[in-house]
């Protein structure tokens, strides 16, 4: 993803800003020869020579050995100098906490203590719930020096100037968090937060490699909320207070059932877990037993379970529900014009055929001129794509900021 551009007359920045270049165009390509480096980043020979050297002195990157050149020539292959360097994922969501630490390419990393998995009971206070995953982190990085960031993705419109989440549905008191004073602030290590679905966006771009290339995407989170992170140009859009992608609240019913927001008729309503328990529990006779006492999640896998035997009745409701969300991709095809919209999370098990609903409602609403140059697609990353998100913060993090990639 792109960076901001440094602020004119701030040498110190602006050297960081083309250091932070090759080494993402390192990230990007794996070994490169100088002059590929200059081409990709359109730096001049002799700048990238002075940035090469720089980086090499400090650590970041290393010489490799001869590689084949233009005209038969040889070069010398340069490559990031990741190898050990960690960095570790957290993410909020409704039920769970979810955390572990991870590799410099987004492999996490196995052994005692590097995952976590905390419930968060049904009236557990907030603030017990952060101070859980803040001793989680402080014990991971007393214990590991080679962890360089920590990224953290949490649920509904994050406003960083506030370090607050505006709204969110089925929770308590998550409102009343200050994020940023709780985490930014607390660790020796820089801590990065967003919003799940923008952070999603950014993994689908940076750890896909089906999407590393699109420099305009859309990761359409539909889980046990629904969130939008929208890729243009190669940057994350996030607006002026952070709320940029909110689709979940948007209306597809005016007249619809009210949400949590003040809105009535929102997407979330419909495509969120929670939304898919209420239509199970609903239905006469019972398709999933004991719906209503099944958590959202388990009774969404219980319903595509089902769909995947081949029920009829069970893919008539996983049809329906991949229509709303089909009901969402319309209005982020008009509204940003991505090249690829990756639906993600849970409802994206329900596989092809709540694709293909949502494509056949693309097909009867979109202007066939912006259809045909769309191409929406299940997630393919594979793990837990909502971490993998928050690893992707702490990863971007550290390929803007290559002094970073120094452990402490």
């Amino acid at each position: 993803m792109s960076q901001p551009q440094p602020i004119i007359g701030n040498l110190t920045a602006l050297t960081e800003y083309n250091r932070s270049r090759v080494v993402r165009a390192l990230y990007r390509r794996g070994v490169c020869s100088r002059a590929d480096i200059a081409r990709e980043t359109g730096l001049t020979p002799t700048a990238i020579t002075k940035i090469t050297g720089d980086l090499i002195a400090l650590g970041a990157i290393t010489e490799v050995g001869d590689m084949p050149g233009r005209a038969g020539r040889r070069s010398i292959g340069i490559a990031l100098n990741g190898t050990g360097l960690r960095v570790i994922g957290v993410t909020f969501e409704r039920s769970t906490i979810t955390a572990g630490v991870f590799t410099l390419e987004g492999n996490p990393l196995d052994g005692a203590g590097s995952r976590a998995e905390l419930s968060i009971g049904a009236g557990e206070h907030a603030r017990d719930v952060v101070a859980r995953a803040q001793d989680w982190i402080r014990r991971r990085l007393e214990a590991d020096h080679a962890i360089v960031a920590v990224g953290i993705t949490i649920p509904g419109p994050y406003l960083p100037q506030d370090g607050r989440i505006a709204v969110v549905t089925q929770t308590n008191d998550w409102e009343s968090v200050n994020f940023r004073k709780s985490f930014v602030d607390a660790f020796a290590v820089p801590v990065v937060l967003a919003h799940d679905a923008g952070a999603g966006a950014l993994a689908q771009q940076l750890l896909n490699p089906q999407c590393r290339m699109a420099e305009s995407l859309a990761y359409l989170l539909l889980g046990e909320g629904t969130g939008l992170g929208v890729i243009d140009q190669g940057r994350l859009l996030t607006g002026a207070h952070g709320g940029a992608g909110e689709i979940g609240h948007i209306s597809i019913d005016v007249n619809g059932p009210v949400c949590k927001c003040g809105n009535h008729g929102c997407l979330e309503r419909y495509c969120s877990a929670e939304a898919v328990r209420e239509r199970l529990i609903a239905r006469t006779p019972a398709l999933v037993e004991d719906a209503e006492r099944l958590s959202p999640i388990a009774a969404c896998r219980a319903l595509f379970a089902l769909a995947a035997a081949g029920d009829a009745d069970a893919l008539g409701h996983v049809r329906e529900l991949g229509r709303y969300v089909g009901y969402g991709c319309v209005t982020v095809i008009n509204a940003y014009d991505p090249e690829i919209i990756v639906l993600g999370d849970l409802m994206a098990e329900a596989g092809e055929p709540l694709l293909a609903a949502a494509q056949s409602v693309v097909d009867e609403r979109v202007a066939p001129a912006l259809r045909a140059r769309v191409r929406l697609s299940l997630n393919t990353m594979g793990g837990d794509e909502v971490l993998n998100g928050a690893v992707a913060l702490a990863i971007e993090h550290a390929l803007g900021n290559p002094t970073a990639l120094l452990p402490r």
